[in-house]
């Protein structure tokens, strides 16, 4: 389960990982202010705001930084095949 830390221009949440599991990481960011730092629930009818829910569940760790628009940093835990 997800755990997370809010301030006014960051949100972060993590789950525990394997220590050697190597990762991936990627941001993205907008001009965007405001708006919800908390993952939503959606449907296949949604037309906005399933962007951090996706995030939310295949991320072992992501937080959100406003500090200058808004980016969303995560990183993904890969499994050798």
């Amino acid at each position: 389960m997800p755990c997370g830390t809010a301030s006014p221009t960051r949100l972060a949440r993590s789950r525990s990982r394997a220590p050697s599991t190597a990762t991936c990481s990627l941001s993205v960011q907008d001009a965007g202010v405001g708006g919800s730092l908390e993952p939503i629930d959606f449907d296949e009818d949604s037309l906005s705001g399933r962007g951090l829910s996706i995030i939310n569940r295949v991320a072992d760790r992501w937080w959100v930084d406003m500090s200058a628009g808004t980016r969303v940093n995560a990183e993904l835990g890969l499994t050798p095949h």
